[in-house]
């Protein structure tokens, strides 16, 4: 019995370990997001003219 709750006990604080350590993901700052949005706009509008006509003619783009 004592056995069994010192394997339960273990597998909680292993997983409550491997959870802590687990990585955080830092998003990007609006600001980040809005200039390479920005930046890839342009180079599709140099790239092609008639990409730049529909981007203006559009009310989003993804």
């Amino acid at each position: 019995m004592a056995d069994s709750i010192r394997r339960q006990l273990a597998l909680v604080l292993m997983a409550s370990l491997l959870a802590l350590a687990a990585p955080f993901s830092v998003a990007d700052t609006k600001e980040a997001i809005e200039a390479g949005a920005s930046q890839a706009l342009a180079r599709l509008r140099a790239h092609s003219p008639a990409a730049g006509e529909l981007v203006d003619k559009a009310h989003a783009v993804l």
